[in-house]
């Protein structure tokens, strides 16, 4: 009996340790490259268009961790978000009449 019960706690020690060390933590990926999530969500937001939230996810990726090598495509991506969204701006203005408007009746 005494050999059955060491067994079975042997079994469950043996289980318990081929267990926990197969889990991959996520907050472990997380802590060795904290500017990863911030990335993520930035991209994520400029493709949905909600620009705002994601010029300001890549901002505090960039301001926060300058050393991650998330930050250098941050800034690229928050460059190009830039440039779309003045692009953008740019386009509404002419369409609603914010551009050059002529009169036919005087000169130049």
């Amino acid at each position: 009996m005494k050999e059955h019960i060491r067994l079975a706690s042997a079994i469950i020690v043996a289980l318990t340790i081929v267990g926990c060390t197969s889990v991959k933590h996520p907050a472990s990926a997380e802590l060795q490259e904290p500017g990863k999530t911030l990335f993520d969500r930035g991209r994520e937001a400029l493709v949905d268009q909600r620009y705002s939230e994601g010029i300001v996810l890549l901002e505090t990726l960039v301001a926060s961790y300058p050393q991650s090598t998330y930050a250098e495509p941050g800034k690229q991506a928050l460059q190009n978000c830039i440039q779309l969204t003045a692009c953008a701006t740019a386009r509404a203005a002419v369409g609603r009449g914010g551009g050059m408007t002529f009169f036919p009746d005087k000169p130049i």
